[in-house]
């Protein structure tokens, strides 16, 4: 006889309980119960999605939907000696401290709300509203303001106040600064990074601040003058000059192959041409560099060969001219199968019978159907490509050409 019920409770409420009694429950309705200490499922971890940082920031804006402000606050820096290089870009506007990176890099800061709510403070600086807008809200007014303005549709974004610059210098420079980069420890050390190798501050006097032994000697220092020839032959010159046109020809006719944008390469090649002055001047003045220059000068032309090559590239018809080309094209195809069918039936009905005015009775075979078939072609509004002699057609070219030759037959 049970005295209390607080054991029975207490054995109720255990996990020992509730597990046999779900699991009596399961194989009642038909399901085999777990193993009590069967081990975990491992779960699989999907991989990483790659992101292809050659795609341009336009790109990646196209497909995105969502309020995107302040455009011309972006740069697009670009290598011109390499068109396959990514390219880079930095944030002017004030208080996004010069955010720089690759196209996912600034596509993620252009469309946050700090980017948003810096955009607003210099489009409404005396509004303090601004600043007590809480992510939400921001968002909603800049949704607001796009939609307004309208430039909310992903092709409707000025995408052309966007600055370009095909600057080496600048993209090398932007290219090689360490992750930890800041504009604004750029500013106090002129470094910009607590990453990069100590260089001592030409602006500072504190003497404590240069390493235990340094001692720069200037240009009698033999460490910076470890790596360089003294001396270099002629051939050696004239060799590595090869090496670098031809790597440039090459480079534009990958170019012109990858169908790359025309200003790209027209940039490449004029970069290009001017090296080959400069050095065509320099062999001219060496006589043992008469090799070289004829070499030069062969080069010259082929670049200029390929710079027509891009400026006189034949421009795509536009959609109305590609219409009216294959209208012009399958309509004479049209002609020409029923004036074949036309002769075909003249011969098996006149059965070898001389006769002079079977061209004629193509022709007006072709005057009599034709229009009329064009005419009906043309209110389906399909491709002109689909224009051809069906067999409905063919029996009435025939039908018209066999009741013709009859009647003159019977006169």
């Amino acid at each position: 006889e049970l005295k209390s019920v607080i054991p029975l409770k207490a054995h109720v409420e255990g996990n020992k309980h509730i597990r046999k009694s779900l699991a009596f429950k399961q194989r009642t309705l038909g399901y085999e119960p777990e193993p009590v200490n069967q081990p975990k499922k491992k779960k699989i971890i999907a991989p990483k999605q790659k992101i292809d940082c050659s795609l341009p920031l336009k790109d990646r804006l196209l497909d995105f939907e969502g309020p995107i402000l302040g455009l011309n606050y972006i740069t697009e820096f670009t290598d011109p000696t390499d068109y396959r290089a990514v390219p880079l870009y930095t944030c002017k506007m004030e208080g996004c401290k010069s955010a720089w990176g690759n196209s996912d890099d600034m596509f993620n800061h252009i469309k946050k709300d700090k980017h948003i709510r810096n955009y607003f403070n210099m489009k409404y600086p005396d509004d303090t509203r601004v600043n007590s807008l809480n992510k939400n809200e921001l968002m909603k007014f800049a949704l607001e303001h796009t939609l307004k303005e309208n430039i909310f549709s992903p092709a409707q974004r000025p995408y052309d106040t966007m600055i370009q610059v095909p600057d080496l210098e600048r993209y090398k420079e932007i290219e090689n600064r360490p992750r930890d980069w800041s504009e604004k420890r750029q500013k106090l050390t002129g470094r910009g990074s607590n990453s990069t190798p100590f260089a001592p501050s030409s602006s500072s006097s504190n003497a404590n601040l240069t390493p235990i032994g340094y001692k720069d000697r200037g240009i009698f220092n033999e460490e910076k003058w470890k790596d360089v020839k003294t001396t270099v032959t002629v051939d050696e010159s004239v060799q590595e000059r090869k090496e670098i046109i031809d790597g440039k020809v090459k480079k534009i006719r990958d170019m012109i192959n990858d169908k790359v944008a025309e200003d790209k390469i027209l940039l490449l090649i004029e970069i290009a041409l001017d090296s080959i002055e400069l050095n065509v001047e320099f062999f001219a003045e060496d006589e043992r560099c008469a090799e070289m220059l004829n070499r030069e000068k062969d080069v010259k032309a082929e670049i200029l060969r390929l710079k027509d090559q891009v400026l006189n590239k034949p421009k795509p018809l536009t959609q109305s001219q590609q219409k009216q080309m294959d209208r012009e094209k399958f309509t004479q195809l049209f002609k020409q199968q029923i004036q074949e069918l036309g002769r075909d039936v003249c011969e098996s009905v006149l059965k070898g019978k001389p006769a002079d005015f079977i061209q004629d009775i193509c022709a007006k075979a072709t005057d009599k159907i034709m229009p009329e078939e064009i005419k009906s072609f043309a209110k389906k509004e399909k491709s002109w490509t689909e224009f051809k002699v069906t067999k409905g057609i063919k029996i009435r070219v025939t039908r018209y050409i066999t009741e013709y030759l009859q009647r003159f037959l019977e006169k």
